[in-house]
């Protein structure tokens, strides 16, 4: 098991027996889930970093800076990490190398979810009312999603999107589950409020 907690220290724990493999501190609170992809973990922290540690023994294999807290959860495919920053950034990093291999940069809020993956596209929503759909290939927006309520406070950034059939579903803190078709960004259908 890997987890992080607020004092910025990230646990291997045996699920045999609970017990500590290892531990590693970082110079901030981890609010993120790691991802894990063959010997890599990978999660983001506080103190504006995402970090990339060895499964087996906690030591540091990369460490990437951003401008700003990094609260988001990643998700990793073909040895490329998606995340979205508190710098207004999401980024595709490098799994090997740690490298930037492209960040877009035309958000007006954080991001602090998880993203979904599906067909090449990268889906997540940020704290400027907005979800939005990237090529995972390039970073380049294919779509953006408003719903009908105006506010930072409606926005779709602390919920996670998940696709079915070629379709995103997404609720938002305006209490109504939306369909949306993940070719286009057509609305498909939104229901009502709940109490």
């Amino acid at each position: 098991i890997f987890v992080g907690d607020a004092s910025g220290k990230f646990y291997s724990i045996n699920v045999s027996d609970g017990s500590i493999n290892w531990n590693y501190t970082t110079h901030g609170a981890i609010y993120s889930t790691a991802a894990v992809e063959k010997n890599y973990v990978v999660f983001g922290s506080a103190d504006s970093s995402i970090y990339c540690l060895n499964a087996t023994n906690g030591k540091l294999i990369w460490q990437f800076k951003t401008q700003a807290a990094v609260v988001a959860s990643s998700v990793i495919s073909n040895n490329i990490i998606y995340i979205g920053g508190s710098d207004r950034k999401f980024r595709a990093i490098d799994l090997l190398s740690g490298k930037l291999v492209w960040e877009f940069d035309k958000l007006n809020g954080f991001v602090e979810s998880k993203p979904a993956l599906y067909n090449n596209k990268i889906i997540f929503g940020a704290w400027d009312e907005h979800l939005y759909c990237l090529d995972s290939r390039s970073g380049n927006l294919i779509w953006k999603w408003k719903g009908d309520r105006d506010g930072v406070f409606y926005s779709p950034a602390v919920c996670t999107p998940v696709v079915s059939d070629e379709i995103v579903y997404i609720v938002a803190p305006d209490r109504k589950l939306t369909a949306i078709e993940i070719e286009s960004g057509k609305e498909l259908w939104r229901t009502g409020k709940y109490q």
